[in-house]
Order: C-alpha cells, then structure tokens, then sequence
C-alpha cells in the first residue's frame, strides 16, 4: 500500500512540473507574439511618417503654397499710410467797407501705400478727396456725392550711390516754400536727389500740360507747359541749412483765377536759411524773386500800379515744441508776380503780407487738434477800390490709421 502511495505522489510531481513548464512555454509565446507585433505597428509607424514626411514636401513645393510664400513676403514689403482731417473754416473779409463772413465745415482723406518691390525699388500710390484742383485735397460739407481723385503715382529708385530717382506723380521732392508751391501740390514728371555729406542737390522737371490743350491754342508746334527746377543746399553748422534754388518755367503761364500772371514769365531764384537752435526750437527766413521781368517791364496784375514789378516774396519765423504742443509764427510778404498763383499757398494768396500764427496738440500718436490763424492785408490796391483786409481761422483734427 505504501508503495502504491509513493508512486500516486511521484506521478502527481511529474503531472505539476509538465503543467507548469507548459504554462512557462505559452507565457513565453505570447510575449514573443507581443515583441513581433510591437516591433510590426512599429515598422508601420515609421511608415507612415516617412510617408507624411514625402508628402509635406511635395505641398511646400507645389506651385501654388509658392505663391502664397511669396504673398506673405509682398505683404512685409506693402506699407500703409493714411489720414483723414477735419477742419472748420471762418474767413472774415473787409473789403470797400463792407464786411464779408463765409463758415465752411471741410474734410480731407487719403489713403496711401508703398511697395517695396526690393532694396533698390518702391512703388507708391495715394488716393485724396478734393475736386482734383492743383493745390487743395479739401472737400466741403454740402448734398452732393464726393470724388476720390489720384494723388501720387509714382517710382522710386535708390540703386545709385547716395542718390534717388523719383518719376510719376510724387510728393514735392524740393525743400518746402510755400510761397511758390502749396503743401498739397504733388508734381508730375521725374526728380533726381543727391546726398553726400553735408551737401544736398535736387533736380525736377514738371509737366503742367500742353498749350493747346489748355488754352484752345490749335497749333501743332506748341510746346507742353514744363518747369525746370534746381535746389542746392549744405548744411553750413551742425544746425544751419543754407540753400538756394531756381525754378524756370519753359513757357508763359497764365491762370484764371486771382487776375495775375496773364502773360508773364516766371523764372523764380530763392535763397533760404533754416537754423535749428535747439530739438523744441527753430528760425527761418526765406525769399524768392521772378527773375524774368525786367528792370523796364512792369506788373501785368489789373489789380496793382503798372509801373512796379511787384516780383518779390519773403518770410521769416519761428517753430517751437513744448511736450505735447507745437506751433509756430510766420510773417509772409508775397507780391503779385512774384508767384504763380497756380502753385503756392492757397489760403494766403498772393499780392498780401501778414501773420500766420499756428498753435497743435498731440493727444496721441494717432490724433491732434490744431488752430491756424491768418492775419493778412493787401499789398497793392486796384484804383478806386479800398485796402481789403481778412482774417482766415482754421481748426483741425487729424486722425492717422
């Protein structure tokens, strides 16, 4: 019997060991199953991203995402510049004893952009409001719809040492004077501006139009009204510009409005000095005089002595800042042919002397108010008529966007 124990017992421990080893070979065939299967989604995995990889590159690529690459780099390259102003103007005017008032609530806008097609080349365009007159973007407040004109049109070329070439409708590229050109005149026809050190030249011919076009002049020999201009300037002191320029109208130039330069050659020499004291203060002075008329010829204006020339200009003042304030104090005399009237400020006018007095705050970088003040008198009187006085007032608010 003891024996046939021994043997049930010897049987069980070989059952036991076989049952287990059988469990230790299947555990090892599913985690060798697992491993081959890991190391599968793996391999297809890689597969994948590989494919991912091939296909990523083929889109970047394609012609069409090159495109949008070269859109979003044109973008970097276009800036924007635009403002609009609001202006209420009242002109008191004595003339022959009588007093006249005109009120006027006035708008300018312009939309403007610069595309800079590589480090050498820029494109310009600018939109303004205004009746597409020569010196003024303004529109006043009335029923009627409103035009949008173009006002610079232009190419801009850098490529040369120390020099730009401007063609198109473009900004004034000439040292500012508002006795001979209005603020808001943007010239036609091509400049060229060199800079080397202290010494400053520019050079422009300018397109006002062909005399038959304008004037009803049918002859085929008639010669486009153009004017030639030049302007050199140094800097004298480390804060004194000296300059001075010549402007040469190939043609005589006439213009309706104001009665003056029926006839009359304008070839205009300026001399100017721009002293700058300190960053908050400034003085100038500056004066012009229409060198084509003669010691014997006198003025063609109906409204002043024929005997005189009248072709003198000159001004002097001051601008100041202070914080968020800045002004400034003109006294202008401005005689009748020495001028086109066509071109220079058209809230002075011309054959008038007086004050202009400004004064602006800056409430942000995008907005200020300012006031402008004219004080003005006649400087020659047609016979028979009385000394016309007036007084201008303007009040602005610019906004940029």
């Amino acid at each position: 019997m003891k024996k046939v124990k021994i043997a049930i017992v010897v049987a069980l421990t070989l059952s036991l060991n076989a049952f287990s080893q059988e469990n230790v070979d299947v555990a090892r065939q599913i985690a060798e199953l697992k491993a081959e299967f890991q190391n599968k989604i793996n391999a297809l995995t890689a597969k994948l991203e590989a494919q991912e990889e091939k296909i990523d590159k083929k889109i970047s690529e394609s012609p069409t995402d090159g495109v949008k690459i070269a859109f979003s780099k044109g973008i970097e390259r276009l800036k924007f510049k635009n403002d609009i102003r609001l202006r209420f103007e009242r002109r008191h005017r004595y003339d022959d004893g009588r007093r006249d008032e005109r009120d006027r609530f006035r708008y300018r806008l312009r939309i403007g952009a610069e595309y800079k097609a590589s480090d050498d080349l820029m494109f310009g365009v600018r939109l303004a409001s205004g009746g597409g007159g020569e010196t003024s973007t303004n529109e006043s407040a009335n029923l009627d719809k409103d035009g949008i004109y173009i006002d610079k049109a232009y190419v801009k070329y850098t490529g040369l040492k120390n020099s730009t070439a401007i063609a198109g409708k473009m900004g004034n590229p000439f040292n500012k004077n508002k006795m001979i050109f209005d603020t808001d005149y943007t010239p036609e026809g091509i400049a060229y501006v060199y800079k080397q050190g202290i010494f400053k030249a520019t050079a422009g011919a300018f397109i006002f139009g062909s005399e038959d076009s304008h004037y009803g002049n049918d002859d085929p020999n008639s010669e486009n009204e153009v004017m030639y201009g030049l302007q050199l300037q140094i800097k004298a002191m480390k804060n004194l510009k000296l300059g001075a320029s010549y402007y040469h109208f190939n043609n005589e130039v006439e213009h309706a409005s104001g009665g003056n330069q029926i006839g009359v050659d304008m070839h205009i020499a300026e001399l100017y000095a721009d002293l700058k004291v300190n960053d908050n203060f400034s003085l100038y002075a500056k004066g012009i005089q229409n060198m084509a008329l003669s010691g014997s010829e006198g003025s063609q204006d109906s409204r002043v002595d024929p005997n005189d020339k009248n072709d003198l200009g000159y001004e002097a003042g001051l601008k100041f800042k202070k914080g968020k304030f800045k002004g400034g104090y003109t006294y202008r005399h401005l005689e009748s042919d020495a001028c086109w009237n066509a071109l220079n400020d058209s809230d002075f006018g011309d054959n008038r002397k007086g004050h202009i007095i400004t004064l602006a705050y800056k409430v942000n970088n995008n907005f200020s108010i300012g006031l402008t003040q004219f004080f003005t008198d006649e400087i020659d009187t047609a016979a028979g008529n009385d000394e016309r006085d007036e007084q201008l007032t303007q009040i602005d608010a610019k906004f940029k966007f």
